[in-house]
């Protein structure tokens, strides 16, 4: 697995997390909206990422030290494994 692939990987991850939130939110405001006084926003419950319309990658979130340290771990692993 490449870099790249990793981080393909690990973006998919992030989309897959996101996506379980927002059920988990909507399934949350279902439950408290019949009993509350208050108009109920699924984002005042769970504030996600792409509430606030930022479309930043996985990739730029991670600081350059820490990308160098996973990208070796990355290679370490291929070289044990005796793939590329």
């Amino acid at each position: 697995m490449s870099s790249g692939e990793f981080y393909v990987y690990l973006d998919g991850y992030h989309e897959r997390n996101e996506n379980a939130k927002e059920n988990t939110r909507l399934i949350m405001r279902s439950a408290i909206a019949p009993h509350s006084k208050k108009k109920i926003k699924p984002k005042d419950l769970i504030p996600l990422s792409r509430d606030k319309n930022v479309t930043t990658k996985l990739k730029d979130q991670v600081s350059k030290q820490d990308y160098l340290i996973k990208k070796e771990q990355i290679e370490r692993w291929h070289k044990r494994n005796k793939t590329s």
